[in-house]
């Protein structure tokens, strides 16, 4: 009788290892498969699904980034945008009080003033 208890004891013990192991192999799989789906995501829609443009004047500008606001001379408001992405030609060309379009990325620091990386900047002629 003991025996037999002991062998069952064994067979259920041996079964549920067995369970465990094919469950963490799958969890793996699943990890794997959801990273080379985010992977694929990100490189096919990270650019153009995150860009926006904005239209307004330069307040403020040093060699790596400019202040721009959507009316001119308006200190109180605007988005402070890193400049470091755009040509040095470019840079070189903006002064204040100018109305620019900004393509930047749609994610921003949340601060006062807001910031953001420029990736493109054109100048409007008024």
């Amino acid at each position: 009788m003991e025996k037999k208890v002991l062998g069952l004891f064994f067979m259920f013990l041996i079964l549920f290892l067995l369970g465990c192991t094919q469950e963490n192999l799958n969890q793996t799989s699943n990890i794997e498969k959801q990273k080379e789906n985010k992977e694929t995501t990100t490189n096919t829609n990270n650019i153009e699904e995150k860009l926006t443009e904005t239209i307004g004047y330069i307040q403020s500008k040093t060699s790596d980034s400019t202040w721009v606001a959507s009316k001119p001379n308006d200190k109180a408001n605007g988005i402070v945008f890193d400049l470091t992405d755009i040509d040095e030609k470019v840079v070189s060309k903006l002064k204040v009080g100018q109305k620019v379009k900004v393509t930047h990325y749609q994610d921003m620091q949340y601060s006062d003033p807001m910031q953001g990386l420029a990736v493109k900047i054109e100048l409007i002629e008024e």
